[in-house]
Parts: C-alpha cells; sequence; structure tokens
C-alpha cells in the first residue's frame, strides 16, 4: 500500500466491493468505511489516505449507490462483463456510477480502436497475468504504456485517474467544507465579521471538550437547523451508542469530528458518522494552504486560537479561507448542511435514526401505580373476564374465537391454536388476580388440555389448526406453525404457574413437533403439505416458544450475530420491512410470556417511536395489531410498514386479494387495537400508554368484555363485537401491570 500511495497522483488506490450494487445505502456505506479503515491501517505515512472510487460487480437490479458518499467515495465503477460503451448516471449528493469500458488481455492487441464515446474506461486483471512470465508481462505494459502516450499526442484522448472523472463539468463535483472556531478566545471571536462577509457560515465552538455533534435530520422546510454540542459520545466495541449528556435529541445522527491518518470518514459501528477534521492549531502562512492540494474529502476545518498567533496569521488565515472559496469545488457550508448532504436517506435509516434518538435521550422512570390505578385495572380485568364466564362452553372448556355481546349470538365456534393458547393465558391470569379459585382454575386447565390432544395426519401427531369449541375433541388435520408457538408459550406459563406442569409436558411430549422442525424453521401442515412459516412476524416469537420445550428453531430476526449492535439492528429493519407491516402482536406478547429477547425489544421501540410520533405530529392515537372485523375478509393486521416511507401505516390480510391492500381499504379499517392499547400499558408504562389505555376505556367497554377495536375519532361509533384474543391478552397485561413479570426471564436490559 505505501508503495502504492508513493506513485500517487500515477497510481489511484480504488476499494473492491463487489456486492456493493446489493446492499442497502447504510450497508454501502459501512461497506467503504469499513474498507477504507482496514485500508489505511496498512499505511504508516502519517498522512490521511485519500480513496475516492470503488469497483463492483455488475447487479440487476442495482441499488442507487448513494450510501458510499458518507465514505467519501464519488466514483463507482462497475466492472464490466462484456465490452460496451462507457455511460454513466449521477445522484444529487455527488455520487457517479460508470458502466461499460473495454477489458484489456496481456499479449493481446494493447489498445482497440474506435471505442465509441467522449469516455472510456479500460480495465485490466490481475488474474490475466497468471502463466505469463515477467519479460512477456514487462513487455506488454511498456507497449500499452507507449499505446497510451501516443493516443495522447495524436490528441485521441487525454489519460486521467478515475476520481478526476467527477472532476469534469457535468458532474458538478464540490468539496463541502464546515468551518469550526474552537475555543473561547477573542481572536477568534473577531473573525465573525471578515467571515460573514465572505459568506462563510461559521461553527462557534467554546469548549474544546467538545466530542462530537448531535445534527438533526433536515426539517421540512429545509431551514438550518442547530446542531447539539456533546461533551461525552462513545462507542463500545459491541456497537452500543451511548451520550453521556443529559438532552433531549430530535431526530438526527451522532457526529464525531476524527483528525491525524487514522480518522476515515463514514458510518462507524455505531451508526454515528465519523468527518475528517483538519485542524488548524499553529501559526497560519500565506505561502501554506489551509487544505493539502488534490484533496477531495468533506470536512469539518477546526480553527483553533494558535491559528492566529504571530504577525499576518490572521491574514494568511482569511486570504487561505478566501483563496478556498474561490477555488471552484469548495462550498463552505454549516455542519448540518454537510452532514445531511453527505448521508444517505433511505426510510429505514431514518426510522432507525428517529428511534435511536429517542432511546439515546432521557426518560423519566414511571412511578409507582396509585391504589386507584389499580383499582382502575382491576375493574377492567373483571370485564375481560365476563367474557369467558358467558361465552365458556361448559362441555368443552373452550370459549368462542367472537361473539356479539348483544345477542349472544353470531359467535364463531371454532378456535385456532392461538386462540387456545390465548385462553390458558386468560385462565392464569385470572387466577393470579384472584378472579378464579385453585379448584375451578385447574378444573378448566383439565379440560382445554383434554380438549387439545391432537390429530394424526401423515404419520405424525400435531395440534390440531382449528378446533369445535361446542363439540368434543373435534378439529381439523392441518397444524400451523405460528398458532403452535403461542400455545407452547401458554403451556410453558401454565407449567411454571400452575399445579398442571407435568399433564402440559405430557401433551408436548406426546406430539411430533420434531417432525415439523426443518432447516431450522418451523413448518405448518396443510392439506398433508409442508409450508414453511419462517418468513412471517410470527417466527421469532414461535421459535422461542419452541425453544422453552427443548426445540431449535430459526428466525428471521436474528441479525444480530456477528454484526455491531446497529448494523445487526439496520438489518433487522430491513428484513422486518420485506415481512410486512409491523405491530404489537406478538412483539409484545413475547415479552410477557417469555421475556424481550434483544429482537423484540428493538422492534418494539421502533413501533412504539412511530406511534408516539404520529401522535405528536397529527394528535391522533396509533395501537396497531391484528383485529377482528365483522365483514369479510374477517381478520386484519395493522402495522408500521418499513421501507417505503419514513412512517407509513399498511394494513395486511392474510391470503387477501388487491382490493383488501388498498389506502381506501385501510383508512377503512383504521382503528385503535383495543389490547395493544393495555399491551403498551404493561411493557412500555408512560404518558403514551396512560392515554391509550383512557381512550380504549372510555369507548371499548361493553356489556360482557371489551370491544376488539376503537376508532381514533373521538365521534367513531363503537360495534358490539368482542373477541377471546382481545380479553385474554388484557386479562394478561393486566396481571403484568398489577402484579409483576412472570414470564420465567430476565427481562432484556
Amino acid at each position: 500500500v505505501q508503495g502504492l500511495r508513493a506513485r500517487a497522483p500515477a497510481v489511484e488506490i480504488a476499494l473492491d466491493l463487489p456486492e456493493l450494487g446489493r446492499l442497502s445505502p447504510h450497508f454501502q456505506g459501512r461497506a467503504a468505511f469499513e474498507a477504507r479503515r482496514r485500508l489505511a491501517s496498512l499505511s504508516d505515512t502519517g498522512d490521511p489516505l485519500d480513496v475516492r472510487s470503488v469497483l463492483c460487480h455488475s447487479a440487476a437490479p442495482a441499488t442507487d449507490p448513494v450510501g458510499v458518499r458518507s465514505a467519501g467515495v464519488r466514483t463507482v465503477l462497475v466492472r464490466p462483463d462484456t465490452p460496451g460503451p462507457t455511460r454513466s448516471e449521477a445522484w444529487a449528493n455527488g455520487v457517479a456510477r460508470f458502466f461499460g469500458g473495454t477489458p484489456l488481455a496481456p499479449l493481446s492487441a494493447v489498445l482497440p480502436r474506435g471505442t465509441p464515446g467522449t469516455l472510456r474506461l479500460y480495465y485490466v486483471s490481475a488474474d490475466s497475468f497468471a502463466g505469463l512470465t515477467e519479460a512477456d508481462l514487462r513487455r506488454w505494459a511498456a507497449d500499452l504504456a507507449a499505446a497510451f502516450l501516443d493516443a495522447e499526442v495524436r490528441g485521441e484522448m487525454s489519460a486521467m485517474p478515475v476520481s478526476e472523472l467527477q472532476l469534469r463539468d457535468d458532474f458538478g463535483f464540490t468539496r463541502q467544507v464546515a468551518l469550526r472556531l474552537v475555543g473561547d478566545d477573542p481572536a477568534l471571536a473577531a473573525l465573525a465579521e471578515p467571515l460573514a462577509r465572505f459568506g462563510i457560515p461559521v461553527l462557534a465552538e467554546p469548549d474544546p471538550a467538545v466530542q462530537g455533534y448531535w445534527v438533526p435530520e433536515p426539517s421540512a422546510a429545509e431551514a438550518p437547523n442547530d446542531v447539539i454540542a456533546l461533551r461525552d459520545i462513545t462507542c463500545d466495541p459491541s456497537g452500543r451508542l451511548s451520550v453521556a449528556d443529559d438532552v433531549a435529541l430530535p431526530p438526527g445522527i451522532a457526529v464525531v469530528p476524527v483528525a491525524g491518518p487514522e480518522g476515515e470518514p463514514g458510518l462507524d459501528g455505531c451508526a454515528a458518522l465519523e468527518l475528517r477534521e483538519l485542524r488548524l492549531d499553529t501559526a497560519a502562512h500565506l505561502d501554506t494552504p489551509l487544505i493539502p492540494p488534490g484533496a477531495q474529502d468533506d470536512l469539518i476545518l477546526s480553527i483553533h486560537p494558535a491559528a492566529l498567533v504571530g504577525p499576518g496569521a490572521e491574514r494568511a488565515l482569511l486570504a487561505g479561507l478566501e483563496a478556498l472559496e474561490q477555488d471552484g469545488i469548495t462550498r463552505f457550508v454549516a455542519l448540518d448542511r454537510l452532514v445531511n448532504d453527505v448521508l444517505s436517506h433511505d426510510p429505514i435509516e431514518e426510522r432507525f435514526r428517529r428511534t435511536q434518538a429517542v432511546a439515546l435521550s432521557p426518560e423519566p422512570a414511571p412511578g409507582a401505580l396509585s391504589p386507584e390505578a389499580v383499582a382502575g385495572y382491576m375493574d377492567d380485568a373483571r370485564l375481560a373476564w365476563a367474557f369467558f364466564d358467558r361465552f365458556t362452553d361448559p362441555g368443552t372448556g373452550l370459549a368462542p374465537a367472537t361473539a356479539d355481546v348483544n345477542t349472544g349470538g353470531d359467535a364463531l365456534n371454532w378456535v385456532t391454536m392461538w386462540d387456545v393458547g390465548s385462553q390458558i393465558n386468560a385462565l392464569i391470569a385470572a387466577h393470579r388476580l384472584g378472579l378464579v379459585e385453585t379448584a375451578p382454575f385447574e378444573a378448566a386447565a383439565d379440560k382445554i388440555l383434554y380438549q387439545i390432544a391432537g390429530a394424526q395426519s401423515q404419520g405424525r401427531l400435531l395440534p390440531n389448526g382449528v378446533i369445535r369449541t361446542d363439540v368434543l375433541r373435534s378439529g381439523s388435520s392441518d397444524f400451523d406453525g405460528c398458532d403452535a408457538g403461542r400455545l407452547l408459550a401458554s403451556l410453558d406459563n401454565l407449567r411454571r404457574n400452575s399445579t398442571r406442569g407435568d399433564a402440559a409436558a405430557a401433551l408436548v411430549s406426546s406430539w411430533g413437533l420434531d417432525q415439523i422442525v426443518q432447516d431450522g424453521a418451523i413448518w405448518s401442515v396443510t392439506d398433508g403439505a409442508l409450508k414453511s412459516t419462517y418468513k412471517s412476524h410470527c417466527a421469532h416469537y414461535a421459535a422461542r416458544a419452541f425453544e422453552r420445550w427443548g426445540f431449535e428453531a430459526g428466525s428471521p430476526y436474528r441479525t444480530l450475530d456477528g454484526r455491531s449492535e446497529a448494523d445487526g439492528r439496520m438489518a433487522m429493519l430491513e428484513t422486518v420491512a420485506g415481512i410486512g407491516p409491523l405491530g404489537a402482536e406478538p412483539l409484545l406478547l413475547e415479552a410477557l410470556e417469555l421475556g424481550a429477547s434483544p429482537e423484540s425489544a428493538w422492534l418494539a421501540e421502533v413501533l412504539h417511536v412511530a406511534q408516539t410520533e404520529e401522535y405528536a405530529e397529527t394528535g391522533t392515537l396509533m395501537a396497531v395489531s391484528e383485529m377482528p372485523i365483522q365483514r369479510d375478509p374477517w381478520f386484519v393486521y395493522l402495522g408500521l410498514q418499513l421501507g417505503r416511507e419514513t412512517r407509513e401505516w399498511a394494513i395486511d390480510v392474510v391470503g387477501g386479494g388487491a382490493a383488501f391492500q388498498s389506502q381506501a381499504f385501510l383508512e377503512q379499517n383504521m382503528a385503535l387495537s383495543t389490547k395493544a392499547a393495555y399491551l403498551w400499558a404493561a411493557e412500555r408504562p408512560g404518558p403514551y400508554a396512560d392515554a391509550l389505555v383512557a381512550w380504549v376505556r372510555d369507548r371499548a367497554r361493553l356489556s360482557v368484555g371489551f370491544a376488539s377495536n376503537v376508532s381514533p375519532d373521538p365521534d367513531g361509533e363503537v360495534a358490539p363485537f368482542t373477541d377471546l384474543n382481545t380479553n385474554a391478552i388484557i386479562l394478561q397485561a393486566i396481571a403484568r401491570i398489577v402484579l409483576g413479570d412472570d414470564s420465567g426471564a430476565a427481562p432484556h436490559p
């Protein structure tokens, strides 16, 4: 590396990132940053490494390479699979990508003629040197150099380093510089007037101990945003960012100036932006440029008081700044403008940054429940339990999935294993809350266990996909892996919180669950055929429930291993975007029943932040989740859709057609999930959860149980329609709120 650097500018070092075209903007920036940092570690010249270009393979479709700009990269070369004319495309943030070009093979025609276009790119692969003698290679290299020189002498072409392609007029290359005055010194303050005359924005930083800044995301009006100075900002080895400053942070990003040869620009492992800093801390001289010639990186130019010490130092400094301002490529900008121009603003990145800002901001711990609050929750619990008192079939011990409380009819007398799991959890919660005595509790549990013995199909004994609530042991021979996960979580709950643990364990042992956990995934059975449940929001919850019973299963959410925490969380959001809308279930159910995993804790925080944002900006309370409705398609899933907009609410229907994916259908069915409101009160207590509970408590209470959902509109009507899951989960949540954790797992920090 040092030898190649010594031959600059005749030889330029570029980064080889073959899969760049398949990476999201965040991971483009991360890949370029890490590659630059590794390369810099091989060079000990004492000067920063200047890397402006990357090479990659072609990809179809290829993502826009806007993410590399944060790492100082402006030029992306796509290796041609076959010779072709060179073409380019450019983005507003200053990145250009070049396609086409001509591969050159040793000992073949030295320089092909007739290549069309005003721009020509030639590629030579070192792999093609295999089998050549050193003498042959040297001879061919000399011929190639002579051919280029002859073409230049004839006026046919002008050879240039790849990075200088950006300096052509049609790309409008600029280098952005943010000027910072560091220290509380009268000489620095005196610079304000002449700098204003030059039109140069200034960040005055009187405290030299400041380690970095929090830079807000661009406002809707694109007005300048004040940056927040941070005295203590840390990125630990695991990739967790921490800020000791006790200050509320708006949506944005942490920015850390880095100086010296080790200072490589880009997104670090904590998703903080490191920006190259050039410190002027010695007296300025007229004959010394402020920025080394040839440097093209965006940077922070920090002026310290020592730069103004000595005869003529201030005049030399101002002359140097004026020369930069007039050099045709340097633009002095405010720090927030620099940061937001070099960053990519993919919707998933912005959702990550908004969530990280809230997580880093101080938040008061919730206080203890008042006696009045406990009494209110207990009254809610009694109403939720009334659903089971009224609608449970005395013969089977099972309650219907849904019911109309006004008629007592219109009950759906088929339930899934998800529903059965909910009823078991409701029974346990009611017993813990003192709503059911021990003897009837155990009798009710025995009835349910008897009903879910399962069915044989293709040599497998598995829980039924659905069963009748009004007929003994009557159900389908299908099997649902997600629903089974909820059933297993509830049976684990029963095992830990009753004397029926042995019976639950014997039942689970009787099923052939090992036959439907294959290749790290949990499978469903439909008409005898296996179907994977892996690409779903229930897969992680189900995997954790299966693990409670000794079965190892994978999860699409498990993106943290082998990555920094920030990268793992970004990868998780990208995965979630491909699955569908993210709602409160089963994220918060996992926390209630199994203890929050790092994955579910992060996604719950993402959802919570988006909901509170919506409330702050529009005044509309949000509590999105699964909910039943009284018309086709009967069940809908409301959630946060990642990847298209910074904040987008969407609806999903299992097996639904285009009519159920429309904006009109979403608006018709947008509602607050009653059970989700209580889940948030259990898992994320605070003012927002209190507002949710107050809203649904005022509107969702029926004569028996709670309405499944309520309108966010104060004048919206509430249908007298209730369901098993809503009332069961309300009971679970209230047991957590009033009595504390019973998940059997340590809470995630």
